[in-house]
């Protein structure tokens, strides 16, 4: 690729390329220092020529790169994302390619290939910060990474989920902030945006920040919220660094449980803290439901929706790890354990849409049958329809925390 090319073309397209196993192909760059991103892991792709568009680009590219002619029916979108570097703006388009070839038949002439568990790449310290955010992106198109439905197929289970569970983490962040007067907000791992727009409404002075892995929920949360964009941004995790952020208010909710290195993501908030950040945390625990009068498929599900964040390296019910992750970086402050009760059909209507989503994977990792996954599915919705019964839903962990002195500065 020529090195003039890239730095006067601000357009870029890469691609990833998976293989059934969810084996994943990589490019391990070269450790020369006048090369970008030097001994780092990125996408195979590169800088588009004029008058290129992004699919014709990349197949060029891969052609170069890989000596593999791949044909635009092959390309399947991933995201595109906007990046600023050195003062240069680069609009990037990202694809991937399922293969049933060998990932290693393929010949390297950039770099080294290098093949990765896609279920885990997201854990390599060497990939870039765009690549980084690329891979969770893709695992979560390809449910190696979180396990449901995310963008506009997911609106209706995200607002009952809202409806059932934001109630009580309004209160609670009335109730923990109630003496702040914050200018920056994050809102991390934003979703829709239900809580960065109650967020920007409770604090009218605040910029708000809705940070997410996910482009299509970002997008869902622009288009939901376009008449306050302005003091209400959205932006995916690859962009973070290009903002000097450091927040009076850190909202995360639901997210610890979704990581395979909880440290890792608690050093991240910790990041954009300073000295008197108050950072709200929100972690169910799955186990703690409880159903009058007793029916086996919710606890079923429960058990088999841990059983498959085990086999991807996650908790999916906040346990001892994830509670000394954040207690060794961070000072309790305000503590609240809440169960609401489900008992509208729309509240109900969480445990069986969320079983639905999950219940390809949990057969795919053989984790479960199919036959059972249908039986389970069946109960469930007889649950939902049944008025008679209700279900307390998932107790809620609240944490108020601040960062521990010793690590103020530290990060």
């Amino acid at each position: 690729m020529d090195s003039k090319i890239l730095r006067d073309n601000r357009r870029f397209a890469g691609a990833f390329l998976i293989n059934e196993r969810g084996d994943v192909l990589l490019q391990l760059r070269d450790s020369d220092p006048s090369i970008d991103n030097p001994g780092k892991i990125s996408v195979f792709g590169g800088s588009l020529e004029a008058n290129e568009n992004y699919r014709d680009g990349l197949i060029r590219e891969l052609k170069e790169e890989l000596n593999a002619l791949f044909c635009d029916s092959e390309l399947k979108f991933l995201s595109k994302i906007r990046k600023t570097e050195s003062g240069i703006t680069t609009d990037c388009e990202f694809y991937y390619i399922k293969l049933v070839d060998d990932l290693k038949s393929y010949t390297v002439s950039e770099g080294t290939g290098l093949i990765l568990e896609l279920s885990r790449a997201h854990l390599d310290d060497r990939l870039t910060p765009t690549c980084l955010a690329m891979v969770k992106e893709l695992q979560s198109k390809t449910n190696y990474g979180y396990a449901l439905a995310t963008g506009e197929g997911d609106i209706e289970r995200l607002d009952a989920l809202d409806s059932v569970y934001g109630v009580d983490a309004r209160r609670f962040v009335e109730y923990a902030c109630k003496d702040i007067h914050p200018t920056t907000i994050i809102d991390y791992g934003c979703g829709h945006g239900h809580m960065t727009a109650f967020l920007a409404g409770l604090y009218p002075c605040a910029q708000v920040f809705g940070i997410d892995t996910s482009m299509e929920q970002l997008e869902s949360a622009r288009a939901r919220y376009r008449s306050i964009i302005g003091r209400l941004q959205f932006i995916h995790t690859s962009e973070l660094f290009e903002f000097d952020i450091k927040a009076d208010i850190i909202f995360s909710k639901f997210v610890i449980i979704h990581q395979v290195n909880v440290d890792a993501y608690n050093d991240e908030i910790l990041s954009l803290c300073h000295n008197n950040t108050i950072v709200i945390f929100i972690e169910p625990i799955l186990n703690g439901m409880l159903v009058i009068p007793h029916i086996d498929a919710i606890y079923r599900a429960n058990e088999l929706t841990i059983q498959l964040g085990l086999s991807k390296g996650i908790n999916y019910s906040i346990s001892k790890r994830e509670i000394e992750s954040i207690t060794s970086r961070f000072d309790i402050k305000e503590f609240k354990v809440m169960q609401p009760i489900l008992g509208s059909s729309n509240g109900k209507f969480i445990v069986a849409r969320s079983f639905d989503q999950i219940s390809g994977e949990l057969i795919d990792r053989c984790i479960c049958t199919t036959d059972e996954t249908e039986k389970i599915s069946r109960e469930l919705w007889e649950f939902v329809a049944d008025t008679t019964i209700s279900c307390a839903g998932m107790q809620i962990i609240h944490l108020a925390c601040s960062p521990k002195e010793r690590l103020k500065y530290s990060k």
